[in-house]
């Protein structure tokens, strides 16, 4: 059950971009991807490196390479990167959420409410004996 690790994980994957502002994304996508393209390794922290890598995959296709090299190159200031991004801001959520799905005593499968305890097949007395049973073979 790792429950807190699967929206940790959901969260910085899918949240995150989502409800990100998008112009303030790409400055630093560029300025990342201007001291790595630099060889400006050591400017660069690990998680730098991380985010850098997440955000190509994010940042590909032709309108973003087209507005990278001419930011890179001084063509495309930060005023005129951020009119021309500035519509595609923040306006999508994304939510998590997670239930257990559990045995009951009577072998139906259902959704566990709040504050019930789940009832295991293995804690059962047949699921014991027949578990002993494998073990023995």
């Amino acid at each position: 059950m790792h429950f807190i690790a699967a929206e940790q994980r959901f969260v910085s994957l899918v949240r995150n971009p989502l409800q990100a502002n998008l112009c303030c994304e790409l400055l630093r996508y560029f300025r990342l991807r201007n001291a790595w393209d630099l060889k400006r390794y050591g400017s660069l922290s690990v998680s730098d490196i991380e985010w850098l890598k997440e955000a190509t995959h994010r940042f590909r296709g032709e309108r973003f390479e087209g507005s990278y090299y001419a930011w890179s190159s001084g063509v495309l200031t930060e005023e005129s990167l951020r009119t021309e991004f500035a519509p595609l801001g923040p306006h999508r959520g994304a939510n998590f959420r997670t239930c257990l799905v559990v045995a009951t005593r009577f072998g139906k499968r259902g959704l566990a409410e709040p504050g019930e305890s789940a009832v295991r097949l293995s804690s059962s007395p047949q699921a014991s004996a027949s578990r002993g049973k494998e073990e023995d073979e």
